[in-house]
């Protein structure tokens, strides 16, 4: 990776969709059972799409390219119209009916939108790297590990600022904390209150045993 996102998801979804039409025969015209086709979906198309995407950080409009391309890919297998031919065909019910398929002999699977894929390996690769210590990576991302205070490259260009990965990450882990523990709820997220960075240290340490 080159560290621009926009070029590496193009090149990621260019790739895949190369994948995607090899298997056109499988999706279409096979007698594989719907939710073979769903899991074969899932486990090719999306580790092919999103392995070590999660290095990157993606901004909304990337993470929407992720989220229609999974659309796009559901309604092949599927055989759904577009809500552009079909308004009752909408997102959420594409999701709905593959999910439905899919729990026909496994009540608990589920197909996760791409974009939480993302979200959860990223996260999973930042509890990896604070744990990781003196690690390269670890000094790498943080200036500072006790307080988790992230190592930012300058801007080089003069552009609207990008979300930095570290920033963004611990953010949304934050966000994971608040969703699971009531007393966290009213703190808004502040790198510098050191309740956070120890609630943050305390969460990934819980969530890797």
């Amino acid at each position: 990776m080159n560290g621009d996102s926009k070029k590496e998801l193009n090149k990621r979804i260019a790739s895949t969709m190369q994948t995607l039409k090899r298997l056109h025969i499988h999706w279409r015209h096979s007698n594989c059972p719907m939710r073979k086709k769903l899991i074969t979906a899932d486990a090719v198309i999306r580790s092919k799409l999103l392995y070590g995407l999660d290095s990157l950080q993606l901004n909304e409009p990337q993470l929407k390219r992720l989220d229609t391309f999974q659309l796009n890919i559901l309604r092949k297998i599927l055989r759904l119209k577009t809500t552009y031919i079909d308004r009752e065909n909408t997102n959420e019910k594409v999701f709905e009916i593959a999910n439905r398929r899919l729990q026909e002999d496994k009540k608990e699977a589920t197909i996760k939108p791409f974009r939480v894929a993302y979200r959860a390996s990223k996260l999973k690769r930042l509890a990896r790297t604070i744990r990781k210590d003196g690690d390269d990576i670890q000094n790498i991302t943080f200036k500072n590990i006790y307080t988790l205070e992230s190592r930012e490259p300058p801007n080089r260009k003069r552009c609207r600022p990008k979300h930095k990965w570290t920033k963004k990450a611990l953010e949304e882990t934050w966000e994971d904390i608040q969703a699971k523990h009531a007393e966290h709820r009213d703190t808004p997220y502040d790198p510098e209150n050191e309740t956070i960075y120890t609630a943050i240290k305390q969460h990934i340490q819980d969530s890797m045993e």
